[in-house]
């Protein structure tokens, strides 16, 4: 996203913004775009009342953080792995940056044969996020390194519905608040 895209999101203008935003892109056998989701599109933000998309993150854990550490270059969730639950028609997804990982719906927010009213339903309320589990860095400070969730489908034989949670890189969760 560009400084232009994130500030019109609500970021803080004085923060240096070059930065993709993360998605869900959901295509058909015939190369078609049938559905997506966009991380832009779920924000929230406490610095400024009268920017977009203002209020208090942790009344909104259905929303990312925009104004998260000091800038982003790069990706701004890093997703990493996903998986999509049948059953339940959600899809979960690995946040590398943020060290977590969260469910979005698919089911409630895909119309067939309309990628336009899809589209505006993943992007509106019925597109946050439904669950998230990880990055404590809005609550207590932290001293432990990033974790990477990875969402993987284990053998029939072993069952299901498992996460698959291993210790990735030198990140640290909460570079703001870390207290090492």
């Amino acid at each position: 996203m560009t400084r232009e895209q994130a500030v019109a999101a609500g970021a803080d203008p004085s923060v240096e913004w070059n930065a993709a935003p993360d998605g869900v892109v959901e295509v058909d056998m015939n190369g078609n775009i049938v559905w997506e989701w966009w991380s832009l599109d779920h924000v929230v933000q406490d610095k400024n009342p009268d920017w977009p998309n203002y209020g208090v993150f942790s009344e909104h854990p259905e929303r990312f953080n925009l104004n998260w550490g000091s800038g982003v270059t790069g990706d701004f969730t890093h997703q990493n792995a996903l998986d999509y639950n049948r059953t339940l028609d959600q899809i979960v997804v690995n946040n590398d940056r943020m060290g977590e990982l969260y469910v979005i719906d698919h089911g409630g927010t895909f119309v067939v044969g309309d990628f336009e009213a899809s589209k505006a339903l993943a992007a509106g309320p019925k597109g946050d996020i439904l669950f998230r589990w990880g990055h404590p860095c809005y609550t207590v400070p932290v001293k432990r390194r990033a974790i990477t969730l990875t969402a993987m489908r284990p053998p029939k034989a072993i069952g299901c519905c498992f996460t698959i949670m291993t210790r990735s890189g030198s990140r640290k969760v909460c570079p703001e608040k870390a207290t090492s």
